[in-house]
């Protein structure tokens, strides 16, 4: 089981969850850089994390087509304008970070049941979405009015990137993609797929399905660009798709053939994985432990060729307990690079010079 999915089955048991108030943007000064790390919202300019009252567990991780958004068990969070949206056994309701209600909306007038209730959801720029039994609801973001409806069967996955939705639902016959707009709903394309995927990629150039078995790789609007046998942790980059197996980091072409392949270094008892692909093409990989307080362990590899730039790793908090659970991931901005860690005992940032891995700051997160 991957790092991702074992942080998936820990968040529905675990009430995950984080936030606090985002600075307020003045007409003269653009957002400091914010993040979500355990339980707090960190101000990467300051330095300076805070933390929202009665709020318990910890962040997945930043949402892939908007690093402001935050996904957890329960609860979305945008820190850039410090809303989130939390759904419970009747309402799904967008909030401030304070708590005090934009709107509210009955399940039951949406047609869903207080039991399953909303099995999962997401918060776009103009929409809010929710799922539920087979069911998903575009709310308009301003107003929490129906923007649209789609009953396709039991959903398997879903993501969202830019205008696009991405199910993967449950048919009579088998597991069958489907491409949408998120704006209308409107269906771009239906593909079936030959098994149920683990994993669900959008990517500028296409859309990236992987399995047990294999990776398939559509076009945005249908046609199967190629197919592999073998899966493995993937992410888009600009030239094409990033694919980790077992210890080779890969970098395939729009087509599928591989632009070059590049030994990881791989660190003892360290058997989580998580990639990140920066605007300019380069590959960072993190690697912890996701029981213990491992630290992280990280490399940096040229988008360009493969060749590896750098490794650092990063101390950990000095828990000795076993009992732990602990997640890692990086983003980047221009010119660095930051490591989140989050854990049992604490959560930590650092962030990196994206050229050479020197350390600029760590934050511990309050």
């Amino acid at each position: 089981m991957t790092s991702h999915r074992r942080l998936l089955l820990f968040s529905l048991t675990a009430a995950i969850t984080c936030g606090t108030s985002a600075p307020a943007q003045s007409k003269n000064r653009q957002q400091p850089p914010l993040l979500a790390a355990r339980n707090a919202v960190v101000d990467l300019e300051s330095g300076k994390s805070s933390r929202l009252p009665g709020i318990k567990g910890y962040v997945v991780r930043a949402d892939a087509r908007n690093d402001s958004v935050f996904d957890v068990a329960n609860l979305n969070v945008d820190v850039a304008t410090s809303t989130q949206v939390r759904t419970t056994k009747q309402h799904v309701l967008l909030e401030t970070l304070s708590g005090k209600a934009k709107w509210s909306v009955a399940l039951e007038s949406l047609a869903i049941a207080s039991q399953p209730g909303v099995h999962d959801r997401r918060l776009t720029k103009e929409r809010v979405l929710v799922e539920s039994a087979g069911s998903i609801i575009a709310l308009e973001r301003a107003t929490g009015n129906v923007a649209w409806r789609q009953d396709h069967g039991r959903t398997q996955a879903w993501t969202v990137r830019g205008d696009l939705l991405v199910t993967v639902t449950q048919d009579t016959d088998g597991s069958v993609l489907r491409v949408m707009s998120l704006q209308n709903g409107a269906l771009a394309s239906q593909v079936k797929l030959e098994a149920q995927p683990q994993a669900i990629v959008i990517g500028d150039h296409g859309i990236a399905v992987a399995s047990q078995q294999q990776l398939r790789v559509f076009d945005r609007f249908g046609p199967e660009l190629f197919k592999q046998t073998g899966s493995g942790t993937v992410v888009a980059h600009p030239d094409g798709w990033i694919v980790l197996r077992d210890a080779t980091l890969s970098l395939l072409d729009r087509q599928g053939d591989a632009m070059w392949h590049a030994k990881m270094t791989k660190p003892k008892f360290l058997n989580s994985h998580e990639l990140h692909v920066t605007a300019t093409g380069n590959v960072i990989l993190t690697t912890h432990q996701f029981m213990s307080d491992s630290g992280v362990f990280c490399q940096a590899f040229d988008g360009k060729s493969g060749e590896q730039q750098w490794t650092r790793q990063l101390a950990g908090l000095g828990i000795p307990h076993s009992k732990y659970f602990h997640h890692a991931y990086a983003r980047s901005r221009k010119g660095v690079v930051d490591i989140i860690s989050q854990g049992s005992g604490g959560a930590f940032v650092v962030t990196l010079d994206a050229g050479s891995g020197a350390q600029a700051q760590r934050i511990k997160v309050q």
